[in-house]
């Protein structure tokens, strides 16, 4: 099984939903390719937040399996 190797960058922040005014912690992760956004989400609580964050960074660093691939992301936070 081959492995592939991926980067991304992640930012968090303290930022209201324009369609959902309960959610008030912002987060977006985006490529290693210069900043594409690769995706956006929005959590209630900051501690909701920094769990998924850790869960994120955790099977990143395990590698998630793709077909025959394994597949390996680090994050940094902005």
């Amino acid at each position: 099984m081959a492995n592939s190797f991926n980067k991304c960058s992640y930012t968090a922040k303290r930022e209201t939903s324009q369609y959902n005014k309960r959610m008030k912690w912002h987060l977006e992760t985006f490529r290693g390719d210069g900043g594409s956004l690769y995706s956006s989400q929005y959590f209630k609580t900051q501690k909701e937040m920094n769990q998924h964050i850790e869960r994120m960074i955790y099977s990143g660093k395990e590698g998630f399996p793709i077909g025959n691939y394994l597949s390996f992301t680090e994050y940094t936070q902005i």
